[in-house]
């Protein structure tokens, strides 16, 4: 599997948060992708999330060359433990609309204290209605987990208009932009979207249904084919105020 073989990601991360001479915060760094993106270009990038493993993992991966600039660190959003107006940036991707709903604005006062003035937020969620890569997890959470993911998507933008409407940030810009997947075949598709859901039992039966499903997502001809969908992503770019 590929993910962005254009490198849109780096290029539209670097235009948006301009990281040169910055201390960068993430919330929700998960995997590292865009911690090692971004750090080569700040004087300071601290990724977190609340998963150790995850965070044990990334640090395993931090080079001598970033050793002094990137810190991978366990902490939760709700509680941040770090000084009021201490980062330049902050980014959060595909990490608010996880947040239990009743707990989004608690993280965005948080952000609010941490941020400098005039301090930006980042916050990059799925498009909605969704493309195809949130298709295809939707129907795992439809059909499976009986969990409304756009739901809690829209919620988080509710939450971000509730925060601008609060008086915490301004709107800097709002824009979108798309990554591509590529994947060998169905079955690889197939496989990673399984992997993905481990807690659901995947008997024979389920897996036919979901690679049906997958099938008119991808709009996939010949399942022997290599496979490439469509990640649509929203940024909300917003300014700290007061």
């Amino acid at each position: 599997m590929i993910i962005d073989s254009k490198n849109i990601e780096e290029a539209k991360l670097i235009e948006l948060a301009n990281p040169k001479n910055k201390e960068i915060l993430e919330i929700g760094c998960g995997s590292g992708r865009q911690a090692f993106l971004l750090a080569p270009f700040c004087t300071k990038y601290v990724a977190t999330d609340t998963n150790n493993d995850v965070i044990k993992s990334n640090k395993s991966k931090i080079t001598k060359k970033l050793s002094k600039k990137l810190e991978f660190s366990v902490a939760n959003g709700e509680k941040l433990p770090y000084s009021s107006n201490s980062f330049d940036t902050v980014l959060m991707t595909l990490c608010l609309h996880e947040i239990p709903i009743q707990k989004q604005g608690i993280v965005l006062q948080e952000i609010h204290r941490v941020l400098k003035n005039k301090g930006q937020l980042l916050i990059i969620d799925p498009t909605e209605p969704p493309d195809q890569v949130q298709s295809a997890f939707n129907v795992v959470y439809d059909n499976f987990q009986f969990f409304d993911h756009s739901t809690v998507v829209k919620h988080s933008m509710w939450a971000i208009k509730k925060a601008i409407s609060n008086n915490l940030f301004k709107i800097n810009k709002l824009s979108t932009y798309k990554l591509d997947w590529k994947f060998d075949n169905l079955k690889e598709f197939v496989d990673f979207i399984i992997d993905c859901s481990k807690d659901i039992n995947w008997d024979k039966n389920k897996r036919q249904f979901l690679e049906k499903e997958l099938i008119k997502i991808a709009k996939i001809k010949n399942i022997n084919n290599s496979v490439i969908i469509y990640d649509g992503l929203t940024v909300n770019n917003l300014i700290k105020i007061k």
